[in-house]
């Protein structure tokens, strides 16, 4: 009798285990289901999102659209939409260009408006001189001009029969390779925002910073600050109805409290309109979102792009 009990307490014991084994295995499937249901919900609304930005980079595409314009931010009720901010890509400062007219001294006003010390000012400078330039004998051919890499080069004409050689850069990345540039990093952990190649060249007055507009008139920090603040207009906001947009570089001559003379200097270093634009895009869909930038010149037929980055 004691063993057929033992018997049926052992089977017993068999069946919980099993029942135990099951309801572990059960458990896991339904934490698999509902973690494989997360996933996929998590993706569709980031897809979403990026399908809202995306929204927002073709009303930014538009020609008929600029900045301030009320159709770049659009929300609905239920937390989704998108917000798009216009920028001129000649707001930043064109490396290339400064290269090909050897404007060492707008490197060397912005680096000190940077904080960096003389001496270090001084090798940056000298870095970018021996980075860019090299020279070639008079009556050289166009294909014996040396190439570095991939990178390309403009030939312009020096003096004494010299043909000068100007390495660009193709990214701003590429600027990082300059010997002392990550001085300029620890000053300026954002450095990348404040340079471009893909502009026209100019400095578009209309969307420059403080810094920059200082660095390429020489008018000082205090003067290109208060340009800048009259710029926004008196609700110190951007893209808002009180902002000035400057039509005419007599304007700007005026507000920058420069002279004819020396407004005449600095003239082809400056615009008020740049060609190329960066569009900003981020689609919102609850707590999701996405961030499309584009670096475009939108305003030619079909419109030319230079950079569409995700995030």
């Amino acid at each position: 009798m004691s063993k057929q009990r033992y018997t049926c307490g052992s089977a017993l014991l068999i069946v919980f285990w099993a029942i135990a084994i099951m309801s572990i295995c059960v458990l896991g499937l339904i934490g698999f289901l509902y973690s494989d249901l997360d996933e996929t919900t998590a993706l569709k609304n980031d897809m979403h999102a990026r399908q809202l930005a995306g929204a927002g980079v073709a009303v930014g595409m538009h020609p008929s659209v600029s900045r301030g314009d009320p159709v770049l931010k659009q929300m609905l009720s239920d937390g989704e939409g998108f917000e798009v901010s216009l920028h001129s890509e000649g707001g930043r400062l064109n490396i290339n260009n400064v290269l090909r007219n050897q404007q060492w001294s707008v490197l060397q006003n912005l680096f000190e408006e940077w904080g960096l010390p003389g001496d270090e000012i001084m090798s940056l400078t000298s870095a970018f001189k021996d980075r860019a330039t090299n020279s070639i004998q008079p009556n050289s051919l166009q294909t014996d001009i040396p190439q570095v890499a991939d990178d390309p080069v403009v030939a312009v004409s020096g003096t004494n029969g010299v043909q000068s050689i100007i390495r660009l850069f193709s990214s701003v990345d590429e600027m990082s390779t300059v010997p002392g540039m990550n001085d300029v990093a620890q000053a300026r952990p954002d450095w990348r925002d404040y340079f471009t190649v893909w502009s026209d060249g100019p400095l578009d007055l209309n969307d420059a910073p403080a810094d920059l507009i200082a660095a390429v008139t020489g008018v000082g920090m205090e003067r290109a600050q208060q340009f800048v603040d009259a710029r926004v207009g008196p609700d110190a906001i951007r893209d808002t109805q009180d902002d000035l947009v400057f039509t005419d570089l007599n304007q700007v001559r005026s507000l920058l409290g420069m002279s004819q003379e020396e407004f005449a200097a600095i003239q082809g270093m400056v615009s008020i309109q740049d060609s190329t634009a960066r569009i900003e895009s981020t689609g919102i869909f609850g707590t999701y979102k996405r961030k499309i930038t584009v670096v475009v010149r939108k305003n030619v037929t079909p419109p030319v792009y230079f950079l569409w980055q995700e995030k």
